[in-house]
């Protein structure tokens, strides 16, 4: 690919399986893999597949090397078009009262791969139902289920230990805000 991806597309298989991760491994991280494609200046995120086993704490998760390749081997065999594995998905949790943010900490940025995508999704607690909206100022994606609120990013990794932040449309989320 020759530029730079500007905006990735989230479909609803993909934001469900972030989403529920995030929420269900609440207080620890949770980690997955991001299968899509890239079109032109688009990432289209097709789906995302949680890995169960994992290294997790608060804050942060790792996934089992061994473990990872093989299940990207099982997608790549079964040679399903335009669904490969472009990069990678984690949560940033509340954790004692501080809220998780959907930024990248500094071991994010270290293990970052070039043409890799990556989406972190903030998880809190939540008194106060929000509507799903995106922030084109702050490129993030946020709302509120049930008691949790989430914000979604995505970056870029165009060379080493250098991202972009990336536009994130939804578009079957706004069709129900509006």
């Amino acid at each position: 690919m020759n530029l730079s991806p500007d905006v990735i597309i989230l479909k609803p298989p993909a934001f469900l399986e972030m989403i529920l991760a995030s929420a269900e491994s609440y207080h620890y991280e949770c980690y997955g893999l991001i299968l899509g494609y890239f079109n032109n200046r688009e990432i289209i995120v097709e789906d995302a597949q949680v890995l169960q086993i994992v290294k997790k704490s608060p804050y942060s998760v790792a996934p089992i090397a061994k473990r990872e390749k093989r299940i990207i081997q099982l997608i790549n065999s079964l040679k399903i078009e335009n669904l490969k594995v472009i990069g990678d998905f984690h949560s940033h949790p509340m954790v004692g009262g501080i809220k998780g943010k959907s930024s990248p900490s500094g071991d994010d940025i270290l293990d970052m791969e070039v043409g890799k995508v990556y989406i972190i999704v903030s998880v809190n607690e939540s008194k106060r139902e929000r509507a799903w909206s995106y922030s084109i100022k702050r490129k993030i994606l946020r709302g509120s289920i049930f008691n949790f609120s989430f914000e979604i990013s995505g970056y870029y990794c165009h060379k080493n230990l250098s991202y972009k932040k990336l536009h994130i449309n939804c578009p079957f989320l706004m069709a129900i805000n509006t």
